[in-house]
């Protein structure tokens, strides 16, 4: 059964390159994404994903703000930030609100979230080095 997975990103560019990237992946699949933090508790609730990707700056507020209401609404998901803003407070504060990991987009790419998503659902530790920068 593959893990599934909601991108929350409030570029549509992203969103779409997730989109054609995880259309690849037989393990990974797409079932939905949000480009605000209301949109992405709502999808949240209703499609109950395994992981959520999650950017921590968002139109409608702060992604790491938002992750304790995604992690009571979805408990059982993963959440991995992606994010343009990759500050060592930023991180900590996101590994301390229950992100499994924090990745930086001009640092790592999409294939490392797919890879971190990828060993969250097989129960592994996070992959990236960036990702456990924070830790």
């Amino acid at each position: 059964m593959p893990i599934r997975v909601l991108v929350v990103d409030d570029h549509t560019s992203l969103r779409q390159l997730f989109d054609l990237c995880l259309s690849f992946e037989d393990d990974l699949e797409l079932v939905g994404t949000a480009s605000d933090g209301r949109q992405a508790v709502q999808l949240a609730a209703e499609l109950r994903p395994d992981a959520v990707v999650l950017d921590s700056h968002l139109p409608d507020g702060d992604g790491i703000d938002l992750l304790p209401t995604l992690l009571q609404t979805v408990p059982e998901a993963t959440v991995v930030m992606f994010s343009a803003w990759g500050d060592t407070a930023s991180q900590a504060q996101a590994m301390h609100r229950g992100a499994r990991s924090f990745l930086v987009k001009d640092r790592d790419s999409v294939t490392d979230v797919i890879a971190e998503l990828r060993s969250a659902g097989q129960g592994g530790p996070p992959r990236s080095a960036s990702a456990t920068h924070a830790a």
